[in-house]
């Protein structure tokens, strides 16, 4: 008997918790039936992009994962990416409604892999169906992990692996890389073009990635002179920030900035932007859409065009074009997130447009050498059997059996290194809670030991502060960060002072 009292109390406790747990979101609280996001949203975002209306959705079940995935969805991305992805949603939710389930974790496997037939049969694009598809996988993953009322049973791996579910994200224009070929041609065009806005627009977007929005934005003076010879251009991000556009400085190479000085002799003004356009008898700065067109009008004069005679580029496409070839040559996210301001590694994943044969050039080689300085706990592991297999087919050339040996690895690219773990396996138990320092999976090598050392630098710093404080909980946190850190960065310096 008591041991059922026992219980009931437990559960009430429980209860109790669960209700008692309304944080702050926004204007609103977690279990209002409306989220104002205005204080979350710059002042440019439209009204309707600043709210969620829960209501939308019937079901309470339904309502209250949606509640916990948009509240998750919070701490990663922007507020009006999370408002935007209600329609997504909803299309899944009326997915759940079709198959008469009150929940999500009413739906088996089966169920799950009918919904790409659901939503073609519906006459949904193909587009649209693909961000159906990835919203439905993240909330079913990040729920199991999190305790939310979704399929326990449902491997989301393996049912994205099965021919029923499409493939990666589907053909567009703007995501897509720019052939090599095509590329050489641009640039060979532009530096041959006569009018200096075309020219400089196609230098500056090819070579810094930037958005065709983030580009009008410079101005004279914009450029200034760095250490060790190098230059740094100021723009305006947008959309990386909560209140609005926000200086930011890049580094830029030689083309840019020959580019910026063309402008600034041809736009004698003292000050202000230098990509205008006269509007009814007014100088005004160029938009997004005046970079695109004149883009479009340049493929066609110079015929940089695809099989139906269109234009083979889009200015977005330089952006995911840059992010490929600065990752293909080993430069570290955390670099590519500060070139970026990316206020997460979700904002830069968006642009890695990598194929499985290009991590494995990319990473195969950093980490499998022979001379390969790398780091982590599984580090001596992984040159143990380099070595290993190098000398048993020592026939081969080392660069065949490096291939060989990438080929057999997953790699899965994280701001300070590499992730080994083969999602194929399913979701990683570490989840959301992986720290990657601490986690076997996990290695790096020289090319980021400036960032490594920089953050442990900071944490040390960090350290010194709170012991002034007194405030030894937090005090704590940080000494477990840095005795997982502190390990590698040592281990790269030795490595390094040895070579």
């Amino acid at each position: 008997m008591e041991a059922i009292a026992i219980d009931i109390l437990a559960v009430q406790k429980n209860e109790r918790a669960e209700t008692e747990w309304n944080p702050e979101v926004g204007r609103s609280r977690f279990r209002d039936d409306v989220w104002d996001l205005t204080d979350l949203t710059p002042d440019w975002v439209q009204d309707h992009r600043r709210k969620i209306d829960f209501t939308a959705v019937a079901e309470p079940g339904l309502r209250e994962v949606w509640r916990h995935y948009a509240y998750w969805k919070l701490g990663r991305v922007k507020a009006s990416t999370v408002t935007s992805m209600r329609s997504n949603i909803l299309r899944l939710f009326g997915y759940c409604t079709v198959m008469g389930a009150d929940r999500l974790s009413d739906l088996d496997e089966q169920d799950i892999l009918g919904l790409p037939l659901w939503l073609s049969s519906c006459g949904i694009e193909p587009a649209t169906q693909v961000h159906v598809l990835q919203v439905a996988d993240e909330i079913i993953r990040i729920g199991q992990l999190r305790g939310w009322d979704v399929p326990e049973s449902v491997n989301m791996a393996a049912v994205k692996a099965r021919p029923e579910w499409p493939k990666g994200d589907p053909p567009h224009k703007k995501t897509k890389v720019i052939p090599d070929d095509t590329m050489e041609r641009v640039l060979e065009c532009a530096l041959m073009e006569e009018d200096t806005i075309n020219k400089s627009l196609i230098i500056i977007l090819s070579q810094t990635g930037l958005r065709a929005s983030e580009v009008v934005t410079i101005e004279r003076g914009c450029i200034e002179q760095a250490p060790a010879g190098m230059h740094t251009m100021e723009v305006l991000i947008s959309k990386t920030v909560k209140q609005g556009p926000t200086p930011h400085r890049i580094l830029v190479n030689s083309l840019v900035v020959d580019a910026v000085r063309e402008l600034e002799k041809r736009n004698p003004a003292s000050e202000g932007p230098l990509f205008v356009r006269p509007v009814r008898g007014k100088v005004k700065r160029m938009t997004a859409s005046d970079v695109a067109n004149r883009l479009k009008s340049f493929c066609l004069r110079w015929s940089i065009t695809d099989a139906d005679g269109k234009p083979a580029i889009h200015p977005h496409m330089f952006r995911t074009t840059f992010v490929r070839s600065l990752v293909m040559q080993g430069i570290p996210l955390a670099f590519i997130m500060e070139h970026y301001a990316h206020v997460s590694i979700d904002m830069t994943a968006h642009y890695l447009q990598l194929s499985r044969e290009d991590l494995r050039s990319a990473w195969g080689k950093a980490i499998l050498s022979p001379d390969s300085t790398i780091a982590g706990k599984r580090a001596k592991q992984i040159r143990a059997a380099v070595a290993k297999e190098l000398k048993a087919r020592a026939e081969e050339s080392v660069e065949d059996v490096i291939a060989s040996l990438a080929d057999s690895m997953s790699f899965n690219p994280l701001p300070t290194g590499v992730c080994l773990y083969d999602l194929r396996r399913g979701p990683c138990s570490k989840g959301e809670s992986c720290f990657f320092y601490n986690c076997p999976n996990y290695v790096t090598e020289k090319r980021f030991y400036p960032v490594l050392k920089r953050e442990l630098d900071l944490i040390e710093e960090e350290m010194s502060r709170l012991k002034a404080l007194g405030r030894e909980r937090e005090w704590q946190r940080q000494y477990a960060k840095r005795a997982h850190l502190e390990p590698l960065v040592r281990d790269l310096e030795e490595q390094i002072d040895e070579q």
